[in-house]
């Protein structure tokens, strides 16, 4: 093959390859392109959800075991569990019960704001606490029956006095985590059981515990039964609703029977 022939046939190669890579994508190849993205897309929108939701109950199962690891040291510094009543500074008793004090208001009791409020006057304890990162802590004042918690003022971590503001702690889902006490587990009130009557301040105040839903409400409580009389901590899931307890979160498997009433312990 001669010089010319040669530089001929080389022009003619880079004329063929200028020109495919000058043509663009066909119609096919848009098709396909578009046929990947649309399935990068979906699979996004079907795994982005469960992956946050997974991210939320893992944080929350988290916070549950440092509740359950503070509870443990209180016990042991204690040489017994938490009291099933919380005394305030003038003396006004709270029962520690998850539940509520009528169904027209169906916001919990903090059960588990009144059990830190004891656990918190143990160092140990106190230190554990404080190391639940702050989107999950908050304090607020609590009031029971038209009595308001007196909680002796402490100090916060920036050195400013909370007063009367309980600890709070939250779930990933913004909702207060809650606590049962083995002496007001089960479930009484609303379903048939009395309701449990105890004194708060001046007077005495009906507590209901159900995991029946009421009439386009959520329930009450999980209705659950400590194991071995060891207080446990759960957060209501992503649906808040405790009686719906597929998705609720434990710091331990409480027990589910048909019904537990039990009566009120001395005071």
């Amino acid at each position: 093959m001669t010089i010319s022939s040669l530089a001929k046939s080389g022009r003619h190669g880079l004329g063929r390859q200028g020109a495919r890579q000058a043509r663009g994508f066909t119609l096919v190849e848009l098709a396909v392109v578009f046929v990947i993205i649309a399935v990068i897309v979906s699979i996004g929108l079907s795994v982005g959800p469960r992956v946050l939701a997974n991210g939320k109950t893992r944080a929350t199962q988290n916070v549950l075991q440092i509740l359950d690891q503070a509870l443990t040291t209180y016990s042991q510094n204690k040489q017994a569990k938490p009291a099933s009543f919380y005394t305030d500074r003038v003396g006004a008793r709270f029962p520690i019960v998850d539940g509520v004090v009528s169904t027209s208001d169906p916001e919990s009791l903090p059960s588990l704001a009144l059990m830190l409020a004891e656990m918190e006057k143990d160092n140990d304890t106190a230190l554990l606490l404080r190391s639940i990162p702050s989107q999950f802590t908050t304090r607020r004042s609590v009031t029971i029956g038209a009595v308001n918690v007196d909680y002796a003022p402490s100090v916060s971590q920036n050195g400013a006095e909370v007063g009367n503001a309980l600890l709070v702690i939250l779930d990933s889902w913004g909702r207060p985590i809650r606590a049962v006490h083995p002496d007001f587990q089960g479930r009484f009130g609303v379903t048939g059981e009395p309701s449990r009557q105890a004194m708060v301040g001046p007077g005495p105040v009906t507590f209901i515990r159900d995991s029946d839903p009421r009439t386009n409400l959520p329930a009450i409580s999980d209705g659950g039964v400590a194991p071995n009389q060891r207080p446990y901590f759960y957060s209501a899931g992503p649906d808040g609703d405790p009686g719906t307890r597929e998705d609720n979160q434990y710091s331990q498997r409480p027990n589910f029977p048909a019904r537990s009433f039990q009566t009120l312990p001395p005071q």
